[in-house]
């Protein structure tokens, strides 16, 4: 069964393949997400994920939204996860 942790750390490694972990690692971070420094994020629920997906949006716009459903979209397909509106 997939968690939030999972979808929020898919989402989080994918941007730091686009920008990099010096930039990633810190924003998510000052979101209040734990993740520790290859990506991984720790206890996260459906509000976590939907801060990390509007904060994505907020710096990169739709891109950032397209990213971040492309990283949970092979995590989610079989899955009965509620996810936020902003990742339909």
């Amino acid at each position: 069964m997939v968690t939030y942790s999972d979808l929020c750390t898919a989402i989080v490694k994918k941007k730091i393949n686009f920008i990099g972990h010096n930039q990633v690692i810190p924003l998510v971070r000052a979101l209040g997400l734990k993740v520790d420094d290859d990506g991984n994020v720790e206890g996260a629920g459906k509000r976590d994920l939907e801060k990390l997906a509007n904060e994505l949006k907020r710096i990169s716009g739709q891109l950032g939204v397209i990213l971040a459903r492309m990283a949970i979209h092979p995590l989610i397909k079989n899955e009965t996860i509620d996810i936020p509106e902003v990742l339909k």
